[in-house]
This record gives C-alpha cells, structure tokens and sequence, in this order.
C-alpha cells in the first residue's frame, strides 16, 4: 500500500530516520510517493507534497544562489517531467 494512502502513518513517521536508513532506490520511491510535482521558476521553486498544500522554497533558502536576470522580458515557467534526483 503507498505511504500516501495511510495518513495515521504518515503522521507517525520519523522521516529523517527512515531517510538515513533507505538505500537510494527506496528514496526514489518515497520522493515518488510523496512529491506530486515541483515548478522550477528562476528564483524559488514551488513544490506540492501529498496533502500538504503548495510549499514555495527560495533558492537562497536551500544555499543556491540566485541568478541574475538580465533583459526585458518577463519570467518564464518551466516545468520539469524528470525524476528527482537524490
């Protein structure tokens, strides 16, 4: 049964233990089962976790820093279809 289907366990997990203990293929599965999507903007991402609502994280929260724009034009959306990368 997917984690997302069981809200009591959900609530009960000791994510960074159970993160520490999980070889790269079951963190896979677990950003799978818990991301619904991440928006890549140029300076934040906006991320959707199962039954969370929308979390926006600015890239100089996460120690990446923000690029510069340069011209005239308005940001643009891109989104991206492949896996996360862990």
């Amino acid at each position: 049964m997917p984690l997302t289907h069981n809200p009591a366990l959900l609530r009960e997990l000791d994510i960074e233990t159970f993160w520490e203990a999980a070889n790269v293929e079951e963190r896979r599965v677990l950003i799978r089962e818990l991301i619904e999507w991440v928006m890549v903007f140029p300076d934040h991402l906006e991320v959707k976790v199962v039954g969370a609502p929308q979390l926006n994280v600015r890239l100089r929260e996460v120690g990446r820093k923000v690029p510069v724009i340069v011209g005239v034009e308005e940001p643009k959306q891109e989104s991206c279809y492949e896996p996360l990368a862990t």
